[in-house]
């Protein structure tokens, strides 16, 4: 290299020198401005439209419900936002991943094997943030001391057979109040009973038990047809007797008013003509009587032959009278 070369060199880094010494102030100053544009954009944030966001500050919640939109933060770590979808449902099941069924006793001291599957979702974004760090293993804990209060009231019959839709209302309802005791910010959604059933060891004592309640219901069922079927033929019989027994009553009663009018006629003629009115009673009483009976006349006396007609006679002219 020539000293020519060197000398235009340094010239040229002299006046390097010479332009930043007049310049430093205002290219700070454009540095600065640049660092503090680069900070402002940095605390923009966005929060999509099916999320919510979070504000924390120094670490403390103190926004938990910021809406969709473009919002601004001051710059970490002074603030930092946390986003989540809380509308998104989120899946469960008591046993959890590794097993089928959980394991409860009921009231009257059997054992069961269960599964709920659970539907919840973020109802409170900021308890959620600040609570447990595993919610849906806590989730999982309530919905499992929730279902053995329930199944300890319960005997296993009703369980296995009609108490399945109570027990997913009374389920839900005691879960949720336990979650809101823990402050978790969680909603529960539903739960579903997708399996329940004896322990292996005892499923064929209970498909016998199932079996002999079955035959016992159908014999109930027949029985219970068999008796309406009777009482309905009883009621008819008796509703029959009644009428007959009032046919009866009104033919007796009938019968006794009109024999009481003939014995009125009766009297009223006695009280005009007792003597006639006595030997017709007893010459109609005498024929009823002879009608009915074998009659033997012998003739005692020595006057003659018997006139048989004497008494019909002699009836004709007591009428004539």
């Amino acid at each position: 290299m020539s000293r020519d070369d060197v000398s235009l060199d340094v010239q040229l880094i002299q006046r390097a020198v010479r332009l930043w010494r007049r310049r430093r102030k205002s290219v700070a100053l454009s540095l600065i401005a640049l660092a503090l544009l680069l900070t402002l954009l940095s605390g923009v944030y966005t929060v999509p439209v099916n999320q919510t966001g979070a504000l924390f500050f120094l670490g403390r919640l103190i926004d938990d419900n910021i809406e969709p939109g473009i919002h601004f933060k001051l710059p970490a770590p002074l603030q930092r936002v946390q986003l989540m979808n809380t509308s998104e449902v989120r899946r469960t099941n008591l046993a959890g991943q590794w097993r089928e069924t959980v394991s409860m006793i009921t009231g009257d001291e059997n054992i069961i094997e269960l599964d709920v599957a659970l539907q919840y979702k973020i109802g409170n974004f900021g308890p959620f943030l600040i609570g447990a760090e595993s919610w849906e293993e806590v989730m999982r804990l309530v919905v499992t001391s929730s279902m053995t209060e329930l199944t300890a009231r319960m005997p296993v019959d009703e369980i296995l057979t009609t108490g399945k839709s109570k027990i997913q209302i009374d389920l839900r309802t005691l879960a949720q109040h336990k979650l809101d005791e823990y402050t978790s910010g969680l909603t529960v959604l539903s739960t579903t009973i997708v399996a329940v059933k004896p322990p292996r060891e005892a499923a064929a004592s209970f498909r016998r038990v199932a079996d002999a309640k079955s035959e016992k219901a159908k014999k109930v069922n027949v029985a219970q047809a068999e008796y309406r079927r009777n009482l309905a033929q009883a009621r008819g019989e008796a509703e029959r007797l009644q009428r007959d027994a009032e046919s009866a009553s009104e033919e007796r009663v009938k019968k006794a008013q009109g024999d009481a009018e003939r014995y009125m006629s009766i009297l009223a003629e006695y009280r005009q003509a007792r003597e006639v009115t006595r030997l017709n009673l007893y010459m109609k009483r005498m024929e009823e009587v002879i009608n009915k009976a074998r009659v033997v006349l012998f003739n005692t006396r020595e006057q003659g032959p018997l006139d048989l007609n004497l008494l019909k006679a002699r009836s004709k002219k007591d009428s004539q009278k």
